[in-house]
């Protein structure tokens, strides 16, 4: 699990500084050559959900500026049930 935040953590703080980059680019789970567009809202608003939820502190260190968001139970881009 830390792995996985640590991940996570670098993939935000590379998102914010090239924000346009292909998600290959900037992701180390993402070098999938089929990933060349920038990530989407959709999935950045999910990984800052988890990892508000998982880490509050590494995302208040990230995000100064934003309010936390609502948590939720699920990873990133797991289907709703």
């Amino acid at each position: 699990m830390q792995i996985e935040l640590q991940g996570l953590e670098l993939l935000l703080e590379r998102w914010q500084q090239r924000p346009m980059a292909p998600a290959r680019e900037i992701s180390p789970f993402s070098s999938d050559a089929r990933r060349a567009a920038p990530f989407s809202e959709t999935e950045i608003a999910e990984l800052k959900a988890y990892l508000a939820q998982q880490a509050p502190s590494h995302f208040a260190r990230l995000f100064p500026y934003e309010v936390l968001p609502a948590t939720s139970a699920a990873k990133p881009g797991d289907a709703a049930t």
